[in-house]
């Protein structure tokens, strides 16, 4: 009898690991960083990613990193929050120009 069952749980076994779905999404993290203006760089990265038709699972972040992550994980969309940029700024375009004497 102990020889019967051995095989026979091996076998049970193998088909239960089998059977599991083997097509899983993996996982994807976003780390953005801070710096100000810098950060609102991470837009169009989002923009990028909206575009992708990317799903985020993990989003961290420093400084204006965070801020732009969490509006992000909030269900904002990369243009939502360039709309609420342009109008918390009243910049459209991040622009320097240079004068030279």
């Amino acid at each position: 009898m102990k020889y019967f069952l051995i095989p026979f749980l091996c076998t049970f076994f193998s088909l239960s690991v089998s059977g599991q779905e083997t097509n899983v999404r993996p996982k994807i993290g976003l780390t953005l960083s801070g710096g100000g203006a810098k950060g609102l760089a991470h837009i169009g990265i989002l923009k990028a990613i909206d575009s992708a038709g990317l799903k985020i699972d993990y989003i961290t972040g420093t400084s204006m990193g965070a801020i732009i992550g969490s509006l992000y994980a909030a269900g904002y969309s990369a243009n939502d929050i360039e709309k609420l940029q342009e109008k918390l700024t009243g910049m459209y375009y991040c622009q320097i120009k240079y004068h030279f004497p």
